[in-house]
């Protein structure tokens, strides 16, 4: 007689439970998104009209962590000791997420299986740079210039994408430049627009305005093809130096073992920001190709990224002691 009651009175009891379980995930406390690297960098200026936006969003404050040093290690082992709950984000590069695996002795997380890979969010172009007062105007003439007196590249730090380039390019054409490893993209082009190093790879996005307002001087474009913005400088493959276009590219990943629906919403958040006009437009002017994808997409992507980094990684010979 009363067994119908029963089971309306458990019905009713555990529908709040189910409801719960089947609403969309949300972060209940502040988020930091990591960026291993120090503020005004390349990948610092991706991240924080993304946090901004985020906080928007979420109604949590969503905080930028700059945590730079150790070749990108220092910020990305952060993340990869966080709890998989969606509170604690990288907003990287491929380096920490890649070349790291294999250049780093003794690095203290997998670059792979300590990650949950969320999203592309940008890639940008790679080019030499030199100071404008640099009498090189072209790959010849940095070859020139190191046969008149020792010069020097820098990079954003050791074993990044710059370094690797730079050694390939000493090789390549028998520079002999010395390597100075920055802690990050601003202090890197600081030192080159004041003429402490001679060149640099770097991203486009990093040198460009300076390119635009004459503080410093491209001289070839390190991809498969010209830039439109800069019809008349070469590829370094039309330069003579082919096997230099390694373009950098940044992504967002969380701690490994994030659960797929926490994953899911997080993608479809930054995904949304970064197809904002608000968002896009100043990042793309800047020179960033803003490219996000889904999960698992950028879970393959990744993976091949790390089986082509880690071969130009041994191509070098370089490796970093931490």
């Amino acid at each position: 007689m009363h067994t119908p009651r029963r089971r309306l009175l458990a019905a009713l009891l555990t529908f709040p439970l189910t409801a719960r379980a089947q609403a969309p995930w949300a972060p209940t406390r502040p988020v930091r998104i990591v960026v291993p690297y120090p503020p005004g960098g390349t990948t610092d200026a991706l991240a924080r009209p993304l946090a901004q936006r985020l906080t928007e969003v979420w109604g949590v404050p969503v905080a930028i962590d700059n945590r730079g040093g150790g070749s990108g290690v220092i910020g990305a082992d952060i993340v990869a000791r966080a709890a998989p709950d969606g509170h604690t984000l990288l907003m990287t590069t491929q380096q920490t997420q890649t070349a790291n695996g294999l250049l780093v002795r003794n690095l203290p997380h997998d670059v792979e299986r300590s990650f949950t890979a969320i999203t592309l969010v940008a890639d940008t172009p790679s080019v030499i740079v030199v100071p404008v007062a640099s009498p090189a105007r072209d790959i010849a003439g940095l070859v020139a210039l190191s046969r008149a007196r020792p010069i020097s590249y820098g990079s954003t730090s050791a074993g990044a994408a710059a370094h690797l380039m730079g050694e390939m390019l000493n090789r390549s054409a028998g520079l002999n430049a010395q390597h100075v490893p920055y802690r990050g993209a601003a202090p890197a082009v600081t030192d080159l627009v004041a003429g402490v190093i001679d060149f640099m790879f770097a991203s486009y996005s990093a040198v460009s305005a300076l390119a635009r307002d004459g503080r410093l001087r491209i001289i070839a474009i390190g991809g498969v093809s010209r830039l439109p913005e800069l019809p008349d400088v070469p590829t370094t493959a039309e330069a003579g130096f082919p096997g230099l276009d390694a373009e950098s590219w940044f992504g967002m990943f969380a701690p490994a073992n994030l659960p797929r629906p926490v994953a899911e919403r997080i993608n479809a958040d930054v995904r949304a920001a970064y197809a904002d006009p608000a968002i896009r437009g100043p990042l793309e002017a800047a020179g960033f190709r803003i490219r996000t994808m889904g999960l698992d997409e950028f879970a393959a992507y990744h993976a091949a990224e790390v089986r082509r980094w880690f071969a130009l990684v041994r191509s070098t010979g370089v490796r970093i002691e931490e």
